[in-house]
């Protein structure tokens, strides 16, 4: 047997390192070896040319990320039997012996003298690279994962983000208090600590997205990866979770822009995997969501009460005034508080304001209105606010008082 059909024999039986030979490159590799033809052989050199000119830069980076049953186990740090220590050992050592195979070889071997495109070769010690591999094994990660840092759910696969944001925390303005919490939050689950699931909320262009890939770009040499899914997607996220959950790197589930309504079916599978489901959640994974609200489920009387407030406290005054014009008895001076009020906390909600500030204020103005007194307005709201607000309580009154007419009419009527 020459020394092809000896290497193609011997790599066609390998065990623990057989997803190698299904790479397209490989695959023509054993082809050639197997046809022994200058047209198998330009295939193959056609192919590795995609790659480099370096057939052993080829071979070793096709064996140390290779995702295989002996690298899973020491990665879930359980025993490997001696059975397969010693398969791994001899395929390595097969391997080593491929990636020194040169033209001439090839040539001599199928007795050709005539031309073949030639590859380069460097001695590597297959051993004790691999060694080297898996002592990084719990930084670097294996497979996919330990070539790149970002990935999204593709068709319920895993798919590496090929371009991630190259965004660091360096560059990052502003909200230090609010990034420091993320920052020490995951560096307690890279450190194998407790760490808790995080929802960033804020207005749009605060920084929350960025936050999230500025964080995994700053710590993904200490084995931190993320894995984006669309709210859509969420219900695969139990089948994610069941998927790193032996990945000795740590995870980060990144969900952009969630919200959801009551009845939204995604909002089950989220619940189901941060409340706990029969599948527990994987312990070397956090989910972190942003949002522009600080409430994910929306209520539908919740988006209308600024307006059910305002419209509630209009409809107050002019049903309270037609009550007095037609006699009924009673004072203005508690609806118009309660006016005040009710306008004043709907004015704050719709524009993010403070809300006893934006009561104070209507309540002091629409009372300004009705009693044409500023002073009076004051001393009696003083009773009610904070101190700090009184210089525009008074302002408010004022400003009501000069305003030429009176919200209230009079029940009292005329004597002849």
């Amino acid at each position: 047997m020459n020394t092809l059909n000896d290497l193609y024999v011997r790599l066609s039986s390998i065990a623990v390192f057989r997803n190698v030979l299904k790479l397209k490159t490989m695959g023509r590799l054993l082809t050639m070896l197997k046809e022994q033809s200058p047209e198998a052989c330009g295939e193959f050199v056609h192919s590795l040319y995609r790659h480099g000119t370096n057939l052993s830069d080829y071979v070793i980076k096709a064996v140390t990320e290779d995702e295989n049953a002996y690298l899973l186990r020491k990665a879930r740090r359980d025993n490997v039997s001696p059975v397969m220590e010693n398969a791994v050992r001899r395929e390595l050592g097969l391997f080593e012996e491929i990636s020194m195979l040169t033209t001439e070889n090839v040539r001599t071997a199928m007795g050709y003298m005539g031309y073949l495109p030639e590859w380069e070769n460097t001695h590597y010690d297959f051993h004790a690279l691999y060694a080297e591999r898996l002592d990084q094994l719990f930084t670097k990660g294996y497979g996919i994962f330990a070539k790149y840092t970002a990935f999204m759910l593709k068709d319920h696969v895993i798919e590496p983000v090929l371009t991630p944001d190259p965004q660091r925390l360096s560059q990052l303005p502003a909200y230090e208090t609010q990034r420091k919490k993320v920052i020490d939050n995951t560096l307690a689950l890279i450190k194998g600590k407790p760490a808790a699931n995080c929802l960033l909320y804020g207005d749009a262009g605060t920084g929350k997205s960025s936050t999230v890939k500025a964080v995994v770009n700053e710590f993904a040499d200490r084995g931190l990866r993320l894995i984006e899914l669309k709210k859509s997607q969420l219900h695969e996220l139990p089948d994610v979770m069941d998927a790193i959950a032996d990945n000795p790197l740590k995870f980060i589930i990144f969900i952009d822009d969630l919200s959801f309504s009551s009845d939204d079916a995604d909002f089950g599978a989220l619940k189901a995997v941060l409340e706990g489901s029969i599948a527990s959640k994987a312990s070397n994974a956090v989910i972190y969501a942003t949002s522009n609200r600080r409430h994910l489920v929306k209520e539908s009387f919740a988006e209308f009460a600024p307006w059910i407030l305002i419209i509630s406290g209009v409809l107050k005054l002019v049903l309270t005034n037609i009550c007095i014009k037609s006699g009924w008895k009673g004072g203005h001076f508690f609806p118009v508080i309660f006016c005040g009020v009710s306008i004043g906390y709907g004015v704050a909600m719709l524009g993010g304001l403070d809300t006893a500030f934006c009561a104070a204020v209507v309540t002091a103005g629409l009372l300004g209105v009705t009693m044409k007194k500023p002073l009076a307005v004051t001393m009696l709201l003083l009773l009610c606010f904070d101190a700090r607000v009184i210089p525009w309580i008074l302002l408010a009154a004022f400003l009501g008082s000069i305003i030429p007419t009176k919200i209230f009419g009079s029940n009292k009527k005329k004597a002849k």
